[in-house]
């Protein structure tokens, strides 16, 4: 019934399409870890957590508790807490926020006196300093006929810490997760058991916390979860070459999948989603940088698709009249691109080589960026179509403050959606950082997470909608609000329309910059 958008093949991805799943999308933070709290506290065996960033100073609070507290109060029920770290060493300012397993964070452990079944490793990045293990999942009670998964953007970090309301907080984010119960659930926790047995690091020093022997290795499942709903989901993954060996299948599955050789089944499926939309395509992600997919996006544009792709805001447009903002645009784009292509030629002349083979496995992306037109010429075109919205959010009653759009989800047609951890870049969708999403087949899911973004960002309710008249609806009401923003009054609601040139010229400059800075000193000398 769902096969207008087919899923990836068995040759490209690790886990099978299941039925028989029950899926809910939540939005933003606080939704989510009051949800998460409340699976919790009810877990009957184990919670797995693989976090790549958390906010540690000052430490992030929940209902009074810090993460640590938090998880090793459950452990003193007796349920068995393990936590996967991504290990990152090299400084890059780009990734902060990380819990390193340090001799620093070891004392740490230490004085908090955790339970015994309170069980971390590290998984590392290696002597690479731009790869990110950068997957963000939740298991509860795996290898259990009720297990939960959940994965999506949301870190515990204090900028989550908001309602849809989003009321003026600086720097918050928007994002969304997504809750999975039934077989595909399964499949979230082999992938943590694949990557917590081979975790890079794992065996040095620093690697396991109390030790080695205590935060051994796991059984892979070998059932899955009961069916309990009516939701198609396959578990998607980008996975790096020569990061994990073992390919030991999936419950009820016979093939060993080649795991040696990396995955980049979300990628397959954005691809096939994209090609295969025929009414509207919803995106909202942190990055919009990915040559391939924004052409095949144009293409849906011009066979009659209507798009819209929300991402963070830049608040430039605010000060400038809309024709001399496309003017300027044009101008720092077009007559000094030359001069900006020129330095940052010289900029790589100073930077390492081609990245190669590490400890953490082999990235086929090399430090030359693949992105040189992306941001002035791919962006724009897309951007300019006319069935085509490029937009960011407002936080409410805040003058005008950006709202960042973390979350990283595709809605297509209103009856399949994927939400997960990729960023829609080279490095999380081409066997570099290590990501998973969900992708679900679902008319009820999708166009429940449609109304309730649409909801959020439009202050409007579109469930009698379809989803070419919600999508309509939004591109008006958001066009509105750019006018009333542009002449200083009080906004309808929080989306406003971006001008493709503006953006993409922005970006371009800052994406100079943030490539700078996301290499240690050493190599710049």
């Amino acid at each position: 019934d769902y096969m207008n958008i087919s899923a990836v093949g068995e040759n490209e991805c690790t886990y099978p399409v299941r039925d028989g799943n029950s899926v809910v999308s939540l939005i933003d933070g606080i939704e989510t870890f009051r949800r998460l709290r409340e699976i919790t506290e009810t877990a009957t065996h184990n919670i797995w957590v693989v976090i790549s960033f958390i906010h540690l100073k000052p430490h992030w609070e929940f209902e009074g508790e810090t993460f640590f507290q938090w998880m090793n109060r459950i452990a003193k029920r007796g349920i068995e807490v393990r936590v996967l770290f991504w290990r990152h060493l090299h400084g890059n300012p780009l990734f902060i926020n990380t819990f390193k397993g340090s001799q620093e964070d070891f004392d740490f452990l230490q004085a908090l006196d955790l339970e015994p079944n309170f069980l971390i490793r590290w998984d590392s990045s290696g002597p690479d300093a731009r790869h990110s293990h950068h997957e963000k999942t939740w298991i509860i009670d795996a290898d259990t006929d009720h297990t939960i998964a959940l994965t999506g953007g949301i870190i515990p970090g204090h900028s989550w810490m908001v309602t849809s309301e989003h009321e003026p907080l600086h720097g918050q984010k928007h994002d969304v997760n997504v809750e999975i119960r039934g077989p595909s659930a399964t499949d979230v926790s082999h992938s943590f058991i694949q990557r917590w047995n081979e975790a890079c690091d794992y065996t040095n020093p620093y690697g396991a916390y109390p030790s080695l022997n205590e935060a051994g290795m796991l059984p892979f499942p070998e059932r899955c979860a009961s069916p309990i709903g009516r939701d198609r989901v396959q578990i998607q993954r980008t996975i790096r070459k020569h990061a994990y060996r073992d390919g030991t299948p999936a419950p009820n599955q016979t093939r060993h999948f080649d795991i040696w050789n990396g995955e980049a089944s979300i990628l397959a499926q954005y691809e096939i989603a994209i090609k295969s939309a025929k009414r509207s395509i919803y995106i909202e992600n942190q990055h919009i940088a990915h040559p391939h997919l924004l052409q095949l996006i144009i293409e849906a544009l011009d066979r009659g698709v209507m798009v819209t792709y929300m991402v963070p805001g830049f608040r430039f447009e605010q000060y400038l009249n809309p024709t001399l903002a496309t003017i300027a645009a044009h101008t720092i784009g077009k007559s000094f691109g030359s001069m900006v292509r020129y330095l940052d030629g010289w900029f790589r002349w100073m930077s390492p080589p081609p990245r190669h083979q590490t400890l953490c496995g082999e990235s086929p992306i090399s430090s030359e960026s693949q992105y040189a037109n992306v941001f002035l010429e791919i962006l724009p075109k897309m951007a300019s179509h006319p069935r085509c919205f490029l937009g960011g959010l407002i936080v409410p009653d805040s003058h005008y403050q950006s709202l960042y759009i973390h979350s990283k989800i595709m809605i297509v047609d209103d009856e399949w959606f994927t939400c997960g951890s990729a960023n829609l870049v080279d490095l999380s969708l081409e066997r570099d950082h290590t990501e998973l999403n969900a992708s679900v087949w679902s008319r009820d899911a999708a166009k429940s997470l449609r109304v309730r973004l649409y909801s959020e960002h439009l202050a409007a309710d579109t469930q009698g909608m379809d989803d070419l008249e919600a999508m309509k609806l939004f591109h008006s009401r958001a066009d509105a609000n750019q006018k009333l923003m542009l002449e200083g009054k009080q906004l309808d609601c929080m989306a406003h329309r971006m001008d493709g040139d503006v953006y993409g010229t922005v970006l371009f400059i800052l994406s100079l910059v943030l490539e700078r800075r996301s290499l240690p000193r050493s190599a710049l000398k």
